[in-house]
């Protein structure tokens, strides 16, 4: 009986490591396939080396539970990396989504402010904040002018400004930025953030995670 289980481990660890292999390197049905085979493999070698009726059956049976256990990890296995590649997808998706809807927002602000700049010949702190008006609040934080609008409500906003330059930053409240240990601008940590500058020169705006 102690041979037996030592059998059905032994085909058993084969089989997942077979599979787990490729699955490592995202080839998740190539690893399937191994994992499949080594366990055919495994039956045939132990059926050669088969005398009786007795051996055949219970042989039989410890390579049918070694290949359905495996055929089974195989299967969650594969099921667990597809959603979390779809996670991944729908995380890039997010982020390409909410680039495009806060750069418009961040950029039309900084850009009406250089106009005012620009036209009433102010420095560009007080430009801002002629443009901006009661939007702006004595904790650094800025209120959106729709706070409806697609997008805006996933984010945060803040501003730093000095005589000659401006920078509004927009800080997402659920998207993944690039780097995980990254330290957000409202002590959050990983989140997806752009910031916008205003200077004389003009308007520059960039993702910083």
């Amino acid at each position: 009986m102690k041979k037996d289980w030592k059998l059905l481990i032994a085909g058993v660890l084969g089989c997942i490591m077979l599979y787990a292999v490729p699955a490592y390197f995202f080839k998740y049905w190539l690893g399937y396939f191994m994992a499949t085979g080594g366990a055919g493999i495994f039956l045939f070698f132990l059926l050669r080396k088969t005398e009786d009726l007795k051996s055949y059956r219970r042989i039989t049976t410890i390579t049918s539970i070694t290949l359905l256990f495996t055929l089974s990890i195989a299967l969650s296995g594969l099921m667990y990396f597809k959603s979390q590649n779809q996670r991944e997808i729908n995380q890039r998706v997010r982020n390409i989504i909410d680039s495009g809807t806060i750069g418009i927002q961040v950029q039309n602000d900084l850009l009406q402010s250089l106009k005012i700049h620009l036209d009433q010949n102010l420095p560009v702190d007080e430009a801002f904040e002629e443009h901006m008006g009661d939007r702006l609040n004595e904790d650094g934080s800025i209120d959106p002018a729709d706070p409806d609008a697609y997008g805006v409500k996933n984010f945060f906003f803040y501003y730093q400004s000095s005589n000659d330059e401006v920078k509004l930053l927009a800080v997402s409240r659920i998207s993944e930025g690039r780097d995980p240990g990254f330290l957000n601008h409202n002590g959050e940590s990983g989140l997806l953030q752009y910031q916008g500058s205003l200077k004389s020169e003009g308007v520059d705006y960039e993702r910083i995670n």
